[in-house]
């Protein structure tokens, strides 16, 4: 399948999560989209394809044209085509079916022309019964509605060798954008193109920046007496090959932006209206501001926090043209639903109306700390969260999180990297740093208390979780409930040990002053020792909770960054109390890894009867350089050693009566068991 990064051939339309909730769904369905076959516009610069001179062709299809032209007036008109044939049986089964996306709420779909060519004539000739429109809402699952559809074009009899050539143009755009034009084009794609086209037509009196990105192009510009062209062809383009554990940040293909923005702050102005406050409040919500405006400056916050995060549910109507205009915090309010950019209207209302400085900010959930590497526009954002300013400290508050921490000070913050705030004498793109409550750590604490090396062995357990982790637990256990936590735990830990038994039940402390969660459990290890034929009672300790944060890529020769799972600070410890005194030569198994990404140390000791291993790990920058990921990888290798301890101790002798007591034992459980099933019939 054909693939662009984010499919920037097309328009973007920008902020993902601050989509409409300003239409109602009997409006949405009432608007009919618009399909026509119609001439290709005069305004194309047309791109010639030689379908016969090609020397050898690609499997399983061989693309010849992909054609991305823009022209910019009062209707927006974004023409795309595509030229390919089909080489491969496994080609047609997924490349005979044209979908084309659209927003019939301000959006034209015009096809021009289908053509299957075959044996050098032309077998297809479109008609409006062919195509079929269809409702499409891809992220049901994540509560988000579009209202988007697909024209749907089924061809039939497809065959093997066939070149399919199609083009539409899409009219309109949302005119909630404002005048300013924004546009990315990919200019590689994950398979091999012959020709990739791209052509920007301006009116001459306005001034487009560009910036080519990832590779070497040069871009034509020609003018008429009114308008002004901007062209880019790149012929040849080997396919892209999109290495795995990449950073979200990080886009391997290569493209061009345009952009008509001067600076962040022409973005910032444009998006200030649209957060902009008009009319009285409702009287519920009005009451609602009058209960807080009654609390202590410190409640207040956090219960207007709280309010937004978890009594507003987060739905996304991404419909119409208000795609970017949130509702009012009336609205919000009394319907207890909305988006992001909903929910952070409402708690930035309602932090003004108490007296604290508090802002909206777009942030983007991939680019995060690098949007400030693209030219200045609105289509790198797709997300909004909420700055607050008090006591002389700045916080970030993501009010589409749930299940947090009650007060502000320990609530877990997430780093987005830059954000552009609005109605803020800032202006440009402001940095997250000195942030509060962005720390995320786990601590685990093992106990295992060997009476024997033949009997069972008890095992207690202590997390402790701090900031994103505990607020994940919390959230894992309110939604899903504890028995469920507890069974999918147990099952875990069934994995290495077969017998294991719960002895008392999970232990749940959540203290939410300081965002702590804390985990007690107790179980019983009948196997945990292994008796091999020398006697030896040989065991394994497992300080694996690092594990997951140093996995080894896929690709391990590579040409693209390292993703690093971050920020994170993991501590696990496990202790072994035995029968008695056993010389354990511990020396030289202690060890340290660190480079500039990560840093991780383990620690093997022995004293008095207890044999420990601490295994400790930080993520310290969350990208490896390129240059550096060949070190980086030797690096995981040597501390994916680490993760756990095996041994043995010798000469262990087992009491004669040892064995029968054993099946005794067993058959009085089984015995028991039965009788409680059979009472219980």
């Amino acid at each position: 399948m054909l693939r662009f990064k984010d499919s920037w051939n097309f328009i973007m339309l920008g902020l993902v999560c601050l989509l409409a909730t300003g239409l109602a769904q009997g409006q949405i369905n009432s608007i009919k989209p618009k399909v026509h076959i119609v001439q290709t516009p005069d305004w194309i610069v047309p791109q010639d394809v030689d379908l016969l001179n090609v020397k050898g062709l690609r499997a399983p299809s061989h693309y010849y044209l992909i054609d991305s032209q823009v022209k910019t007036t009062e209707s927006q008109q974004a023409y795309t085509r595509y030229v390919f044939s089909l080489t491969d049986p496994s080609a047609i089964a997924s490349q005979s079916n044209i979908r084309i996306r659209f927003s019939p709420a301000y959006q034209t779909l015009n096809i021009h022309e289908i053509k299957v060519i075959r044996d050098n004539r032309n077998i297809y000739t479109l008609k409006s019964k062919d195509i079929q429109v269809i409702n499409v809402e891809n992220q049901q699952k994540q509560n988000i509605y579009s209202g988007d559809v697909e024209a749907l074009i089924l061809l039939d009899n497809i065959r093997e060798g066939d070149v399919v050539d199609y083009s539409f143009t899409i009219i309109g755009k949302n005119p909630i954008l404002g005048d300013k034009f924004s546009w990315f084009a990919s200019l590689a794609s994950n398979i091999a193109v012959d020709l990739i086209h791209v052509n920007v037509d301006m009116p001459i009196d306005r001034v487009l920046q560009f910036e080519i990105k990832g590779v070497e192009a040069e871009i034509i510009k020609d003018s008429t007496s009114d308008r002004r062209r901007y062209q880019i062809s790149q012929f040849n383009t080997p396919a892209v090959v999109e290495e795995d554990s990449l950073p979200d940040w990080y886009d391997p293909y290569p493209s061009i932006q345009f952009s008509e923005y001067e600076s962040w702050e022409q973005v910032s102005n444009w998006a200030n209206d649209l957060f902009d406050v008009k009319g009285d409040f409702s009287e519920d919500l009005q009451q609602f501001i009058t209960e807080l405006k009654a609390l202590e400056v410190d409640e207040a916050i956090n219960k207007a926090i709280h309010f937004s995060q978890d009594k507003v549910r987060y739905l996304g109507l991404e419909f119409g043209l208000n795609s970017h205009k949130p509702h009012a915090p009336n609205d919000v309010f009394d319907k207890r639903y909305g988006d992001c950019k909903d929910k952070t209207l409402l708690l930035v209302t309602l932090l003004k109306q108490i007296g604290v400085k508090a802002y909206p900010a777009l942030v983007s959930s991939t680019s995060k700390g690098h949007v400030s590497d693209y030219l200045p526009t609105h289509a790198v954002f797709d997300h909004v969260i909420v700055q607050i300013e008090y006591k002389n400290k700045v916080y970030w508050i993501d009010p589409t999180i749930t299940h947090q921490s009650d007060y502000l000070e320990s609530k877990f913050q997430p780093n987005y990297g830059e954000a552009l705030l609005l109605n803020h004498q800032a202006g440009g793109i402001t940095l997250f740093k000195d942030r509060v409550g962005s720390e995320s750590e786990i601590s685990i604490t093992e106990n295992l208390i060997a009476p024997d090396y033949f009997s069972a062995v008890q095992w207690k357990i202590k997390t402790v979780a701090k900031g994103n982790k505990a607020d994940n637990l919390r959230y894992r256990i309110k939604v899903h409930g504890k028995q469920k936590l507890v069974n999918q735990y147990l099952n875990y830990y069934a994995k290495v040990y077969p017998d294991i038994e719960q002895l008392d039940g999970m232990i749940f402390e959540d203290d939410k002053v300081n965002n702590v969660i804390t985990l007690f459990e107790s179980y019983l290890l009948p196997e945990f020792w292994a008796l091999n034929k020398n006697n030896q009672a040989e065991f394994t300790l497992f300080a694996d909770n690092s594990n997951q944060y140093v996995v080894l890529p896929h690709m391990i020769k590579r040409k693209q960054p390292l993703y690093v799972y971050g920020p994170i600070s993991s501590k696990h410890k496990v202790t072994l109390q035995l029968p008695e005194h056993v010389n354990f030569n511990v020396e030289d198994l202690s060890s340290k890894h660190e480079d500039e990404y990560i840093y991780f140390s383990s620690t093997l000791s022995y004293d008095n009867r207890k044999l420990t291993v601490e295994n400790i790990y930080r993520s310290k920058n969350d990208t490896v350089h390129v240059s550096d990921v060949p070190q980086h990888i030797s690096l995981l290798k040597k501390i994916s050693n680490k993760m756990s301890y095996s041994n043995g101790i010798s000469n262990v002798t087992q009491d004669p009566g040892y064995k029968s007591m054993k099946n005794l034992m067993t058959t009085l459980k089984t015995y028991q068991s039965a009788k409680i099933i059979k009472q219980g019939l």
